[in-house]
């Protein structure tokens, strides 16, 4: 019975440290989740129909995916380089690391993530304009801008969003069942 209470113990003092290392190594982590993410993207997006016109290959729809991935796929190795360096200067100048993962960060990613899932109904209902300032307005006051900046920012935000998309390239946005414009 003492090695189940030392397995325990052992495991409840892994578990406690398991924040500690999470925020030390944070930029490990991230790289690594971005490049099996962009390796999951392209090796995904190889299965796509190839886009073949009068005989020649074009680039068809696995193209922006794949592009996207190996763009990814850099940053996540300067994630894991920079958290490298990062933890070599810290140990030759013994400086405490100062950084780490606290509620409030934790509520603004689930926040931030929940915003996205419902900002796909939600321009079904409003429209795209109208919802897209909103999602914008909320994000920016719940990561600490003050709520008349953020209003500021959406209204430049969106405003820029509709003059590329909509008037430039002519790309119709979803119109809303409640307030269709």
């Amino acid at each position: 019975m003492s090695k189940y209470k030392n397995l325990i113990y052992s495991l409840k003092r892994l578990f406690r440290q398991v924040p500690y290392y999470m925020s030390k190594y944070k930029n490990l982590i991230y790289g690594v989740l971005l490049i099996a993410l962009s390796v999951f993207v392209i090796m995904y997006s190889t299965g796509f129909p190839k886009y073949v016109v009068r005989g020649h290959e074009l680039p068809g729809p696995s193209f922006f995916p794949t592009v996207l991935s190996i763009f990814l796929i850099a940053i996540g190795l300067y994630e894991i380089l920079k958290d490298i360096v990062d933890n070599i200067r810290k140990k030759e100048r013994k400086v405490k690391d100062d950084s780490h993962i606290t509620k409030r960060g934790i509520i603004n990613i689930l926040v931030t993530v929940a915003g996205i899932i419902l900002f796909v109904p939600l321009i079904d209902i409003i429209g795209f304009k109208l919802g897209a300032f909103i999602f914008a307005t909320f994000l920016m006051y719940l990561l600490g801008i003050k709520f008349i900046r953020s209003l500021i920012y959406s209204a430049v935000l969106t405003a820029v969003i509709i003059v590329i998309f909509e008037l430039l390239f002519r790309i119709p946005f979803p119109q809303g069942y409640i307030l269709p414009f």
